[in-house]
């Protein structure tokens, strides 16, 4: 299930297979659910009848459960309350029967009742849409669970204290087609508006689509693509306003996890979002005076402020960043093995960070330094001998070995079998039904999200560069056979210098390409995938590339047999007359 959040700040919430919301920067704290019905209380971590889905516009969640006579839909997002956030929790009734709904706040200690609204130490923990029937509490959330099936539940006085357990259930009746509403702060504020002024979660979803509509779009068959991609991309816009050091780019490798996360943005055309992510990462960026090797964060940050470099406006961020990216360049290079030792290295990372320092530095005015660190970057690429973007091959193949590795590491111990070539399809196998890819302690792990909009950005395009500066631009690389007849459209791609857009539309079983890039670049496009043979330096056209052979199709052949019927004239009736035989 994906993490919730606003943009900017607020506390990130996760959201569980069964509706259960917990806070990522508090362990313990959570709220969670159940539904009285005609025949029993339901507690949602129990019940095999829950589902999850998407829900409008693939930016919110809703979880389904079943009871008698039909569905309990639950709702849950989260939205800006005065400079913090709280979830929005919304349970509609689909059944012809009216239900209880209880809503369990496990360890928040001491709080008190009045009418629809719950405070904690803080302020308002809880606003509701309704005013609250019963309360109980609770030391232990077990028996929480027996005083809720038990009826042990009382109505609360008017402003009743909770003050003999940890934890505490509050319960409001859910008439027919009627929807409760509760707005939810981790820790409280001072008050908590109402939840039926509250914006709609079709409001919601709006805002979240015109966020992520201000990147590369793509529109394609695959809708479970289209999840993952919508559920990568939220959750990283979402974490790009987390502190550095916060719970979110987690305790093992937080620089690393940030630095893909804004690459992967970047590439998807969120160049604010990336840019003040990648301020964030050059804090955990110090070279130290002892270290003999240049972290893995730092090397992709340096790769991916190449990428703002060529994706972003001419703000001047270079020059801001110059100092930082000398400092980390002499020790890059320094770091780096002696020629002996250079053939058959894996640098691919050192490359792609060199690179993408020689770009910086001549946007930042720097020519003479930067032709210095091209001509050993030449050297370097002429001793080791691998797959080089000096000679125009893709940023994929030169850090695919660590990216590939990284997947590989994440779904290994999945049932389904993985190729040595992790296609987008492939990845998009391992998310669940909201999109969101999980790891064995988060819902959804920020540095899945990342590396699969990396390997996805790659499956629609590939920007790569030339050593006399031209670009070399490859469509649907990704290309499935699946998709054959199917209409493909990319739209507002970033590329080196400018955008770029196409569609594919079919005659048949041949594709027709229809292209427009804006770019001071010389560009060749092409789509081997699709059509080896085809390439073009137009900006802007049309073309009808090479036909596709259709996937074959196993279909099962039977031997047939002679089938004989007998059959016994004993058994026979002519049935009553004038009706049908039963």
């Amino acid at each position: 299930m994906p993490e919730l959040g606003i943009l900017g700040s607020g506390a990130i919430v996760s959201n569980d297979p069964y509706g259960n919301l917990s806070w990522l920067n508090e362990k313990g704290k959570s709220i969670n659910w159940a539904v009285g019905a005609d025949d029993r209380w339901h507690f949602a971590e129990n019940e095999t009848s829950v589902r999850r889905a998407q829900g409008d516009e693939n930016t919110s969640v809703e979880i389904r459960m079943r009871v008698p006579g039909g569905d309990i839909v639950q709702r849950t997002d989260v939205i800006p309350v005065g400079i913090d956030s709280a979830v929005l929790l919304e349970f509609e009734n689909e059944t012809p029967v009216p239900v209880a709904i209880a809503i369990k706040a496990i360890n928040f200690k001491t709080l008190e009742i009045n009418g629809s609204k719950v405070s904690g130490e803080f302020g308002q923990v809880i606003s509701a849409s309704k005013p609250i029937a019963l309360f109980c509490v609770s030391d232990d959330p077990k028996k929480l669970n027996e005083t809720i099936q038990n009826g042990l539940a009382e109505p609360p006085a008017k402003c009743q204290k909770l003050e003999s357990g940890d934890s505490a259930a509050i319960i409001f009746p859910l008439p027919h087609a009627t929807s409760l509403r509760l707005l939810i702060s981790q820790d409280g504020v001072p008050e908590l508006p109402d939840p039926k002024v509250s914006p709609s979660f079709s409001e919601i979803s709006n805002g979240w689509r015109n966020h992520l509509d201000a990147g590369m779009q793509i529109a394609l068959p695959d809708k479970q693509i289209l999840n993952a991609v919508d559920s990568s991309k939220k959750h990283l816009l979402i974490g790009s306003g987390q502190p550095i050091d916060s719970e979110f780019w987690g305790k093992e490798k937080p620089g690393e996890v940030a630095s893909l996360s804004a690459l992967a943005l970047l590439q998807w055309g969120h160049l604010k979002e990336g840019k003040d992510l990648l301020l964030k990462c050059m804090e955990l960026s110090n070279p130290g005076l002892f270290r003999k090797t240049v972290l893995h964060s730092t090397l992709i940050t340096l790769w991916a402020w190449g990428n703002y470099i060529g994706h972003g406006p001419s703000d001047g961020i270079a020059n801001i960043i110059l100092p930082w990216v000398k400092e980390n360049l002499q020790f890059l290079l320094a770091s780096l093995p002696s020629k002996r030792r250079l053939k058959g290295k894996d640098l691919s990372l050192e490359i792609a960070a060199l690179q993408a320092s020689v770009e910086i530095l001549r946007d930042a005015g720097q020519q003479n330094l930067a032709s210095e660190v091209a001509t050993q970057l030449d050297e370097i690429l002429k001793l080791i001998n691998p797959v080089s973007l000096a000679n125009a091959d893709d940023e994929y193949r030169l850090v695919g070995k660590k990216i590939t590795g990284k997947f590989e590491n994440y779904f290994r111990d999945q049932e389904t079998q993985i190729h040595s070539h992790l296609t987008v399809t492939d990845l998009v196998n391992k998310a669940d039904r909201t999109g969101a890819f999980s790891s064995e302690d988060r819902s959804q792990d920020p540095m899945s999200s990342a590396l699969f909009l990396i390997l996805a950005r790659k499956a629609f395009i590939i920007d790569e560069a030339a050593a006399n500066g031209n670009r070399f631009i490859q469509i649907a690389e990704g290309f499935h056979d699946n998709w054959i007849g199917a209409s493909l459209e990319v739209s507002n791609a970033p590329i080196r210098g400018g955008k770029l857009g196409f569609a594919i539309r079919w005659h048949g079983a041949a594709p027709a390409v229809l292209w427009e890039a804006t770019t001071d670049s010389r560009i060749t496009i092409s789509a081997p995938k699709l059509d080896i043979s085809w390439s073009t330096h137009d900006l802007k056209g049309e073309t009808l590339l090479a036909k596709q052979e259709l996937p074959e199709t196993a279909v099962t052949i039977f031997e047939s047999k002679k089938i004989s019927l007998h059959v016994d004239e004993n058994n026979l009736s002519e049935g009553p007359e004038g009706k049908p035989f039963r």
